[in-house]
């Protein structure tokens, strides 16, 4: 998508991988039984710009998918 000569890329959310401590219930009443792992991983998908924040780099706008989809249905 150009807008005025700039070409607008949209970027992805990032894939991000947590530890969290687990509950002395969630160690004992799960299967499989695990109770000395104290930690599991939790994943969550974070984008790396906010909503409506458009980075300029050269020729180039970079945008959050959000954004990028707000910006298309305007048409402007």
């Amino acid at each position: 998508m150009y807008i005025n000569g700039f070409n607008i890329i949209c970027d992805p959310p990032k894939k991000v991988v947590n530890k969290v401590r687990r509950t002395w219930r969630e160690r004992l009443f799960t299967l499989p039984f695990k109770p000395f792992d104290t930690h599991k991983d939790v994943i969550e998908w974070v984008d790396a710009l906010e909503d409506d924040q458009i980075i300029r780099s050269g020729n180039k706008l970079v945008c959050n998918t959000k954004t990028y989809e707000k910006i298309r249905k305007q048409g402007i």
